[in-house]
């Protein structure tokens, strides 16, 4: 696999960084409830309630982030973060219209991830 860097370019979107991809599995994980916890994860409850809410509304179930994904999915910096949009495909591995959105911040220990929604766009 090709190591995709980290880039600062608002004139272009670009493929989902190498280094942000387990990050982002996860999120997609906990969204989806696919991991074992009583709690919401690093999201309001309001939030993962109205998340879950639309993928059920949307009529398939959602199953992890395969390899596929990444070659869809993108990145864009928007001075002072980068919006990525993680394509998303159902639990029997088919593609689906849902993306999640996540804002990623610079940070002192690295890098921090706000989903902000999950939707067909």
């Amino acid at each position: 696999m090709t190591e995709v860097p980290v880039l600062k370019d608002a004139d272009a979107s670009h493929p989902v960084p190498t280094i942000w991809r387990s990050s982002l599995t996860h999120l997609v994980e906990m969204v989806a409830g696919m991991l074992p916890s009583e709690e919401p994860g690093p999201f309001a409850m309001d939030d993962l309630i109205r998340w879950r809410s639309n993928i059920s509304r949307y009529g398939a179930s959602i199953g992890g982030v395969p390899d596929e994904s990444w070659e869809t999915s993108v990145v864009q910096w928007m001075d002072g973060y980068w919006d990525v949009l993680v394509d998303l495909f159902s639990a029997d591995g088919q593609r689906t219209d849902l993306v999640m959105s996540v804002q990623i911040f610079e940070s002192e220990s690295g890098y921090e991830f706000k989903v902000d929604s999950i939707h067909v766009p």
